[in-house]
């Protein structure tokens, strides 16, 4: 009898163990925000970013929604970013 019931605390605290962690895992993944991607020169939301045409200015990377919009945008840079 003993035995059953150290076996059966023993599955309960496994089980509760095993649910914290998921719990832990969804609430960390609910509370990861995603951010829209918006080209620069035309406004339009990116919606494929791995695949957007990109380029790097001051540090920071700016997505594109055609391959058309990273020229003017090298060429003023400083417009496009104060349209934001």
């Amino acid at each position: 009898m003993i035995r059953k019931l150290v076996l059966f605390i023993a599955i309960l605290g496994i089980s509760f163990t095993a649910m914290a962690a998921c719990h832990t895992t969804l609430k960390t993944k609910s509370h990861v925000k995603k951010v829209a991607l918006v080209c620069p020169v035309r406004g339009e939301k990116i919606m494929n970013p791995k695949s957007a045409p990109k380029y790097v200015y001051k540090g920071k990377t700016y997505y594109f929604c055609c391959s058309a919009c990273v020229q003017p945008f090298k060429d003023h840079p400083e417009k496009y970013i104060k349209r934001k």
